[in-house]
């Protein structure tokens, strides 16, 4: 009699778990899915970031050259080149990286 009583608690265990373990597979399933996508938007903004930082990287390049600055300074601050004799050279002593 015991015998036939823990093969019907085995039976019973089997019969109530494999079901609870679908659809725990299944919400599983689902969970990834929704990760997996939501990963490939996040994926897609980043490329997005990274070719607008590049953009903004190049457009620094080109406003920064020396080219570039020496037109600006001549042509819209009318400003002109000075001999290095006309320099003055003013020392505040404020900067430690110097000494």
């Amino acid at each position: 009699m015991r015998n036939g009583k823990g093969s019907y608690i085995w039976l019973l265990f089997c019969v109530l778990t494999l079901p609870v373990m679908l659809i725990l597979n299944i919400w599983q399933s689902c969970r990834y899915e929704k990760y997996q996508e939501r990963l490939q938007s996040l994926e897609k903004e980043q490329g997005e970031w990274v070719e607008s930082n590049k953009r903004i990287i190049s457009a620094i390049a080109v406003y920064s050259s020396p080219g570039r600055i020496a037109r600006v300074a001549e042509d819209t601050l009318k400003l002109d080149k000075v001999d290095s004799d006309n320099v003055i050279l003013i020392d505040f002593g404020g900067r430690e990286a110097d000494q």
